[in-house]
């Protein structure tokens, strides 16, 4: 009967065993337990950074007068902006001539000519017909400055350009013409 009793004995130890085993397992022993509700947060900042959308520039190309005559003011009519930003801003124009002098120019070549004729006077320009009006330069002028932000409808910012021809200048021949070109720069945070 000892040999019966041992093997029982390895039995019963082989069963304890396996239901300890199964025990820790499915029930667990201390082990982490669910609950019912958990919470936790995040923190969350952000920055807006300076921007500007000039949503409308002026025309690409004026003419102001097929024919202009000596002593009578050339006046374009309203050149407009529409500028959406956050933050101060300003518009500012410069010419392709230090001057701002009107140079002989040739469409047909696409180029000024050399040594070609230039205007007496330089171009000008002014925030409204009744303002003061400037010489345009190379190095630029602020068309409107330390203007306030915008918001989603933006704004309108609109100039005039005008010209004097003298008795100095004379009529072009061969398709050529007066011309300056004209460069706008909108920044933020003047």
């Amino acid at each position: 009967m000892l040999k019966g009793q041992a093997r029982l004995g390895k039995r019963l130890k082989a069963v304890i065993v396996i239901g300890l085993a199964v025990f820790f397992v499915v029930g667990g022993c201390g082990a982490v337990q669910a609950a019912t509700t958990q919470t936790n947060s995040t923190s969350l900042t952000l920055n807006i950074g300076e921007a500007i959308e000039v949503v409308s520039w002026p025309e690409a190309s004026i003419n102001l007068s097929g024919s202009a005559v000596p002593g009578e003011a050339v006046i374009s009519g309203p050149l407009r902006f529409t500028v959406k930003c956050n933050t101060e801003w300003d518009i500012e124009v410069r010419s392709d001539e230090p001057t701002g002098k009107l140079r002989q120019f040739d469409p047909a070549s696409g180029s000024y000519v050399n040594d070609g004729r230039t205007s007496q006077r330089a171009l000008e320009w002014s925030l409204s017909m009744d303002d003061p009006w400037s010489p345009l330069t190379g190095t630029g002028s602020n068309i409107v400055t330390r203007q306030p932000a915008t918001g989603e409808d933006g704004r309108q910012v609109e100039f005039f350009l005008r010209y004097r021809p003298g008795f100095d200048e004379i009529r072009l021949t061969d398709g050529h013409v007066y011309r300056i070109v004209l460069t706008y720069t909108a920044t933020v945070g003047y």
